[in-house]
């Protein structure tokens, strides 16, 4: 998983792609700002991709913001798997190999660690 926390202090978005200029190259701005927070540089390459490529950088700000989102859900999803964990241990009755919920104990728990390695990003 990537470390969010790397991208702290960048400049506040929304930011824009301005452009093409005369050269094909795009500014990237911080919206209601002229200053260039970046530039996309054409080097010769098919228009459409390096209008694709300034989009993508000037949703940055945007996209760190859903992936923070998302992370800190992945994060309560984690806590209930772990919970249901206990959960499901405290009723195994070890003499009857099941727990009353259903599904024996050994696939129960087959289950919640697969869902808990793929929660935290690890091969399942």
């Amino acid at each position: 998983m990537t470390d969010l926390s790397k991208y702290e202090g960048h400049t506040p978005g929304p930011w824009d792609a301005e452009g093409p200029d005369g050269f094909g190259d795009y500014n990237i701005v911080q919206r209601g700002t002229n200053p260039a927070i970046a530039a996309v540089v054409s080097n010769l390459r098919e228009p459409e991709i390096i209008a694709e490529d300034a989009r993508l950088i000037a949703d940055a700000p945007a996209i760190l913001e859903y992936a923070r989102e998302l992370e800190a859900r992945n994060a309560e999803l984690v806590q209930a798997l772990v919970e249901a964990a206990k959960k499901i241990d405290e009723q195994y009755d070890p003499d009857m190999g099941w727990c009353p919920m259903g599904p024996s104990q050994k696939e129960v728990f087959a289950k919640i660690k697969s869902a808990l390695s793929r929660a935290k990003g690890e091969e399942a």
